[in-house]
């Protein structure tokens, strides 16, 4: 090997390194078959395992990117972005959290199993189960979406755009925001309400904000 600057503790790791510089590999087979990658931190058994080339990427937990081969992914609990292999800029806490994805980007997730089986891009998901499961099924693909609470859930198992906020909520479909189980019975918001058009319901004081220009 020419590559300098590196660490390596444990069984295999850093094995193949050719040419790699600034690695810090700790925990047996942490990044055995990276070659020429840079920067990267790896704690945990299989750690950035098939990491070849990717740079500048943090992995902690049992063969936590384990597939890697892509930069700048931060991914921390065991076998969290396990399948990841070309997504980039992808910041991910809790086990399994993103697992299935193979080339998502630019994803914020917190929580254990949150966005598990879907190939998600530009998704924001917080609480257990967060975007894990569809109304249906399992969440398949998603994309610019935002999932809150434990067990928040899209309508269907392609999410675009869709906002779901509140334990067990389940979302409305693309282009929709869902805020609460259906078991809320109470919906507080403090200062001026600003949308489309109020629409007032038949025989009731209510009234509904409507996004057309017709009721």
């Amino acid at each position: 090997t020419i590559g300098n600057n590196n660490v390596a503790i444990g069984r295999s790791t850093l094995l193949n390194n050719i040419s790699g510089n600034w690695n810090t590999a700790i925990g047996s087979q942490a990044q055995e078959l990276g070659q020429t990658a840079r920067g990267n931190t790896s704690v945990g058994r299989g750690t950035l395992f098939n990491n070849l080339i990717g740079n500048f990427n943090v992995a902690i937990g049992y063969r936590a990117l384990l597939n890697n081969i892509a930069d700048k992914n931060t991914a921390i609990g065991a076998e969290t972005m396990f399948v990841n292999t070309t997504g980039v800029f992808n910041t991910v806490i809790g086990q399994e959290a993103l697992r299935a994805s193979i080339a998502g980007s630019y994803n914020s997730i917190l929580g254990n199993f949150a966005i598990l089986n879907a190939e998600a891009s530009y998704v924001s998901a917080l609480g257990r189960d967060a975007g894990r499961f569809s109304a249906a099924a399992n969440l398949l693909t998603a994309s610019e979406s935002i999932f809150i609470g434990f067990n928040s859930k899209s309508l269907n198992t392609s999410s675009t755009n869709e906002i779901v906020i509140g334990a067990n909520a389940v979302g409305e479909g693309d282009n929709t925001t869902t805020i609460g189980h259906t078991t809320i019975t109470s919906t507080r918001l403090r200062g001026a309400v600003k949308g489309g058009f109020f629409c007032k319901r038949w025989r009731n004081s209510s009234r509904v904000l409507n996004g057309r220009r017709f009721c």
